[in-house]
Parts: structure tokens; C-alpha cells; sequence
């Protein structure tokens, strides 16, 4: 049989250093099918961009594709960034889906 989809919470990012003056770009080196989802709340309550606002999510296991989360843009990122932390959960779905890798560039 197959492996059920394999949920990863991250740990939060810390943006509260005064260096860091918020998101610039974060991308995704993931296969099509991989979700991510983000939280600015330690994980209570799970986000998603539709192209136009962030949309809270009900579903454990929903998100953005890889190219979304890469579109999202700087200003995108800062409206909704704002308690200073923000921590990601990526749903991989099959043994055939893959994350290689999520780089977030912050502004400086």
C-alpha cells in the first residue's frame, strides 16, 4: 500500500531582530502536488494566499503549491507578517512528492 501523506510543522522563524525589517521572497524547491500553508500564530491557525489576501484554512492538510508560495510578493508577505514570528506546514502527499528545498530571503 501507499504511505499516507507526511505532515511537517516547522519551528517559528524569528523575524524580531531590528535588522530584519520583514519577508522579501520565499521559495519552494517542491514537486507540484506538495501544500504549504503558514501560520503568524505559533501554529493556531494556518494560512494560505489566494493570489489577492491570505485565507485562513480549515482543513489539516491544505495549502499552496510551490509556485504560489514563490509568487507571493514583498508587500504580500508584510501586510500579514506582522507579530514578528511566522512558522510553515508542508503536507508531502506520496513516496513520489519531494521538498528539496524552502529559502526564505528577508529584507535587510
Amino acid at each position: 500500500g501507499a504511505p499516507p501523506a507526511q505532515t511537517i510543522e516547522s519551528e517559528d522563524y524569528d523575524m524580531t531582530d531590528k535588522t530584519i525589517l520583514g519577508i522579501e521572497t520565499v521559495i519552494a524547491d517542491a514537486s507540484d502536488d506538495v501544500r504549504f500553508a503558514v501560520s503568524f500564530d505559533a501554529g493556531q491557525t494556518w494560512k494560505l494566499f489566494t493570489g489577492e489576501t491570505w485565507a485562513t484554512l480549515s482543513e489539516g492538510d491544505t495549502g499552496m503549491s510551490p509556485s504560489v508560495l514563490s509568487a507571493i510578493s514583498t508587500e504580500d508577505w508584510n501586510a500579514e507578517a506582522t507579530t514578528g514570528r511566522f512558522r510553515f506546514r508542508v503536507t508531502i502527499p506520496s513516496s513520489e512528492s519531494y521538498l528539496n528545498s524552502l529559502v526564505v530571503d528577508y529584507l535587510n
